[in-house]
């Protein structure tokens, strides 16, 4: 009897070291990609790494030239709402000290973008890590505004306090030459 226990305890583990290397090496099945869809996507994702290029060689252009820049790049974006004039326009109103700098609109852009075709995965992490940053900026901005707002209050009040202090201070001398002789 003990030597059948021990048989069927060997067996359940022979099974279940085999189910166990089957389950590793399982190959992972690769979602199919039509090919009009892969070379979209390549495509697209070109497009993007250029846009990227274009983006950091604006830092070395003048403000003429950078709104030269952001007036041709609208102007494409309002003739064709494609998705990289959509991305090249955004990415112009987020230049920092600009004229035409906004997040808010680049933010609302990137929220609302047409759902007329699907985005390649790194296209919408692109977006999503854009989105982000913009919220971030606009938190970051509200809350310094508050914290300027805050500052000019107890600054006012510090004045306040001042005053009050010399308004001791020339009452205690005002009396002491009343109570000179």
């Amino acid at each position: 009897m003990k030597h059948i226990y021990n048989i069927i305890i060997f067996i359940i583990i022979v099974i279940a070291i085999l189910s166990i290397t089957g389950c590793t090496t399982i190959e992972k099945k690769q979602a199919i990609i039509k090919p009009d869809e892969l070379i979209s996507r390549e495509l697209f994702e070109n497009q993007l790494s250029d846009l990227m290029h274009d983006y950091a060689s604006l830092e070395k252009k003048n403000n003429t030239e950078l709104e030269a820049i952001f007036n041709n790049v609208k102007e494409k974006f309002e003739n064709d709402n494609n998705n990289i004039n959509r991305i090249r326009y955004i990415l112009l109103l987020t230049l920092p000290s600009q004229k035409f700098y906004d997040t808010n609109i680049a933010l609302s852009l990137l929220k609302n973008w047409p759902e007329t075709e699907r985005q390649p995965s790194s296209f919408e992490s692109f977006r999503n890590l854009l989105i982000m940053r913009l919220e971030e900026e606009l938190r970051l901005k509200r809350m310094a505004k508050q914290l300027f707002h805050q500052l000019a209050n107890e600054k006012l009040k510090s004045e306040m306090l001042q005053k009050k202090i010399e308004d001791i201070k020339d009452m205690e001398k005002s009396l002491i030459r009343r109570n000179m002789p």
